[in-house]
């Protein structure tokens, strides 16, 4: 299980099956056997729901004679989004889905395009040499060569817009992603006059890289509604920057292309 980032795994107590053991030579990830049902074997997962949103990433290992892994065709290992949806990639920038303002929490969509966050190989293009096709060189966050991944950063902010709390979620190149576009929907938001949100990059550092991100810094959404200057806490640099604010405490209109 993972959130804040695909490659650091989480192994809460209440949430990992019976006769789980961490392997290290599996990059300290969960080892579950499958218990025998009636049509194959299975494996049953209960999350506590205050340990919501996470992602549950699997490979399926084949022991033997001939022990390797299974794999999806796309991505790294399989991935089932819990405690959020899969997004929709149709209108860019944060807003209200709409039928969930009812009560005190309401659920919201993220979406952005990049192009340095969809690499060559992910996202199934031949012959491109990471710049200059079709496909990505569209517009969004970042410029130039193409990196691996996208994280939405949520944080609740006291009276003088300094961050009171964040949560990293970390975005899954094959569930959240459509073409160039990254995206997710995140439920049991409240108090959205208090909210701000940014996108962090996951690139390469270093000019040779041909990357123009900063790893690790909080980027605004060019389709925010508004934006804030927000104080980040001390163990983030304590740094001022500019966040998408306000936009996602309101319906928006689909874009007209």
């Amino acid at each position: 299980m993972y959130r804040a980032s695909a490659i650091k795994w989480l192994h809460p107590t209440a949430a990992v099956p019976r006769n789980s053991a961490v392997r290290d030579d599996l990059g300290g990830a969960m080892h579950t056997p499958l218990a025998p049902a009636r049509h194959g074997r299975s494996v049953t997962f209960s999350v506590p729901a205050n340990l919501l949103p996470l992602h549950l990433g699997c490979s399926l290992y084949i022991g033997g004679d001939d022990p390797h892994f299974e794999g999806p065709k796309r991505g790294s290992h399989c991935t089932v989004p819990m405690g959020m949806g899969a997004g929709d990639a149709r209108v860019l920038g944060a807003r209200v889905l709409p039928g969930t303002g009812a009560g005190e929490t309401v659920a919201a969509n993220f979406a952005l395009v990049s192009r340095i966050a969809s690499t060559p190989r992910e996202s199934g293009c031949s012959g491109c040499s990471g710049r200059g096709c079709e496909q990505h060189t569209r517009g969004g966050v970042g410029d130039g060569a193409h990196a691996g991944g996208m994280t939405l950063r949520i944080m609740r902010l006291d009276a003088n817009n300094h961050v009171l709390r964040s949560m990293d979620v970390a975005l899954d190149p094959v569930t959240n992603r459509t073409g160039d576009v990254w995206h997710v929907t995140i439920p049991q938001l409240s108090a959205l006059e208090r909210v701000a949100y940014g996108w962090v990059v996951e690139a390469p550092e270093g000019w040779s890289s041909d990357s123009r991100v900063a790893p690790g810094q909080v980027l605004l959404d060019p389709y925010a509604d508004a934006a804030v200057s927000v104080t980040l806490p001390e163990a983030d640099g304590g740094a001022t920057v500019w966040a998408g604010a306000r936009g996602v405490g309101r319906e928006v209109e689909p874009l007209q292309c």
